[in-house]
């Protein structure tokens, strides 16, 4: 207790630059904190949507089971656009007759009830006639979201009933998201636990470089260096417990808001995908810990020592090219191989499985050898420039990003991975969409529910066969009208799907439709997938981002000393601004510049597992540029800013 009480009387007593920089890590463990309970959002809404589904399933009676409920139900899978729409017929609608989650009563014969969306849709589609809308709307409990299309359309007085078992109740066993739990489990780890913790760390590092000094006097005081690190650590982890507490506050007041906005790429009710208090909790304690940990083995390795400036290593970047040359060219031949395949079959898994490998390991090689290729770029510029005797100030500044390798390497580092990992998410999110909402399948009827009668009417509408599958005995080369079983596909575009299947309720309300995707099991898998990376993306980017701020601060802190010296010397605002932009923004371009190369590569195979066809989709390009350049103008700006200011009394003192 008496290290924590020291540790808190020092956080209390620090100058202004210790203040700014706690302030730094207190806002940057409240936005790692957000970033994670944001970024598993989408899973907890999935969870409560099944679950929503799940209570308006039917529970039949079984076959010559008694019951007195004449409650039957028949559900078609429609579609209005692109989007689907479960549309149920209801006949035997007593006054005790179950009701599904979200109805407070069944409407009266001959009327309809619909969903909020629904009823906002069929106002922009008037071609599509739905009998007797009511006012009233099916509430949230009975809706996976606020965008679900959904409608319980009780049939007229006098109709038949309906081909199907009595309905007895409501609510059936929750279906388990069709995402495997390691999928998911790994891509929230490296979209978004790994960029929350490299914001945590760097905010450490931050607080660390300030706090060398005082920690040396400790030590000449006396105190040990291992009570000076664990006085550090528990000075961190007091602002970071503040700092995650201010993430909670924030996540709870931001879910509602992304939910109603649909800034994920989805939306849902401000009751779906609450945080349980006990994650919370346990998420706050983890990040204080982790915190505490990364701070004591910061200060440890720091106390008692030496300044000694280092270089880049020359073994360990010689590991980050060898790993990330192969990664590149690994991409670059599956790029050639892929938009050289004949016909538009999708990538097999092998070669996204290779993609996938190749970027992460392409990512971490640009993490482990920027600050090296920094070096060593910059310095052979410089050199370049010396022997032409131009632009000294041009020339000092890339000395400055070679000198200071370690900082600036960190930075540019950040920025390539930021700029990779937008390239290939793109990627991902179009291959997602390509692969489960592309063209319309058509209108399927199952003909072994339908009467000779039925099939008659359905030839009547006029409506272009596209396919029959016949099966059973009657796999005859006959007119489709004749089969007792098998299936016929009906061709419709997403424009008249909606009218199509509209006319077909109204003339045979008693038949199951199914229109849009082959497979709803995939569409629910992509849906979900997109989710899942489009929040991630947008969580990792932002985290990314704060950690390159942080790292900007860090290298606008240590150049105090040279703002100093060049002022010191006379040397003109305008020159120093220019060595602070060279410095800062030169190894930003170089490593962006090879982020832009491997993103667009990684994305583009990420592309081809929907089709190689157009697999070279400009969207991933325009992914990869647009962060490069924010990146660069972003620490170029910074660097305009820092150079042109003046530096503070005593930063020459330390020189």
């Amino acid at each position: 207790m008496g290290d924590l009480r020291l540790a808190l009387r020092l956080v209390r007593g620090g100058r202004r630059t210790e203040a700014v920089r706690l302030t730094v890590l207190a806002v940057g463990v409240a936005l790692a904190v957000l970033g994670v309970l944001v970024g598993t959002t989408v899973p907890r809404v999935s969870a409560d949507a099944a679950s929503a589904a799940a209570a308006r399933t039917r529970v039949v009676a079984g076959p010559g089971a008694p019951t007195t409920s004449e409650l039957r139900v028949l559900v078609s899978d429609d579609r209005l656009g692109r989007r689907p729409w479960t549309h149920a017929v209801v006949t035997g609608t007593r006054d005790d007759a179950p009701l599904p989650p979200g109805l407070v009563r069944w409407p009266r014969p001959g009327e309809t009830i619909v969903s909020p969306a629904l009823s906002r849709a069929l106002l922009e589609h008037p071609d599509v006639s739905v009998p007797g809308v009511v006012p009233e709307h099916i509430g949230a409990a009975g809706l996976t979201g606020p965008d679900e299309l959904v409608s319980w359309t009780v049939l007229p007085a006098g109709s038949p009933p309906l081909p199907a078992e009595p309905v007895i109740a409501f609510g059936g066993p929750v279906v388990t998201s069709s995402t495997p739990a390691r999928v998911r489990a790994t891509e929230i780890t490296v979209l978004v636990v790994c960029p929350a913790a490299l914001l945590l760390a760097l905010g450490v590092r931050a607080c660390a470089g300030a706090r060398v000094a005082r920690t040396r006097a400790l030590v000449l005081a006396g105190m040990s260096p291992r009570r000076c690190a664990r006085v550090f650590g528990w000075e961190m982890a007091a602002v970071a417990v503040v700092g995650a507490c201010a993430g909670v506050a924030a996540a709870r007041v931001v879910h509602p808001w992304l939910g109603s906005c649909g800034l994920l790429g989805r939306r849902w009710f401000p009751e779906q995908g609450a945080v349980p208090v006990l994650l919370e909790v346990l998420l706050t304690v983890t990040v204080a810990l982790v915190v505490l940990v990364v701070a004591r083995r910061t200060m440890r390795s720091q106390a008692g020592g030496t300044r000694q400036h280092r270089l880049p290593s020359p073994r360990v970047a010689l590991l980050g090219y060898v790993l990330g040359v192969p990664a590149a060219a690994c991409l670059a031949w599956l790029c050639v191989r892929l938009a050289s395949h004949p016909g538009d079959q999708g990538a097999p898994d092998s070669a996204v499985v290779a993609s996938m490998v190749a970027s992460c390991t392409a990512a971490l090689a640009v993490v482990v050898a920027a600050p090296h290729a920094v070096h060593t770029v910059t310095t052979w510029l410089a050199d370049r420039l010396a022997a032409r005797a131009t632009r000294p100030d041009v020339r000092l500044g890339l000395r400055g990003a070679g000198w200071h390798a370690h900082a600036t390497g960190r930075c540019a580092a950040l920025a390539a991975v930021l700029v990779m990992t937008s390239a290939y998410g793109t990627g991902l999110l179009v291959a997602l969409d390509r692969d489960a909402h592309g063209p319309s399948a058509g209108i399927e009827v199952d003909l072994s529910t339908t009467t000779a009668a039925q099939r008659d009417a359905l030839a009547g509408l006029g409506l272009s066969v596209a396919t029959v599958e016949r099966t059973g005995a009657d796999a005859s080369d006959g007119p489709w009208t004749g089969l007792d079983a098998g299936w016929v596909t009906f061709a419709v575009s997403d424009e008249t799907a909606a009218a199509v299947t509209s006319r077909i309720h109204r003339l045979l309300p008693e038949l199951v439709l199914r229109a849009g995707a082959d497979d709803a099991d995939l569409v629910a898998y992509a849906d979900e997938q997109t989710g899942v990376v489009r929040a991630g993306l947008a969580v990792g980017t932002g985290l990314v981002s704060a950690a390159l701020v942080v790292c900007l601060l860090e290298v606008w802190w240590s150049r105090r000393r040279t703002t100093a010296a060049l002022g010191a010397i006379g040397t003109p605002r305008r020159a120093m601004r220019v060595v602070a932009v060279t410095q800062m923004a030169a190894p930003v371009l170089v490593t962006t510049a090879v982020g832009v190369g491997v993103g667009v590569l990684g994305g583009w195979t990420a592309v081809a597992y929907a089709g190689t066809a157009d697999m070279l989709d400009p969207a991933v390009v325009g992914a990869a540029v647009l962060p490069a350049v924010a990146a660069i103008a972003l620490v170029a700006a910074v660097a305009w800013v820092a150079g042109g200011r003046p530096a503070p009394p005593g930063s020459l003192a330390d020189l």
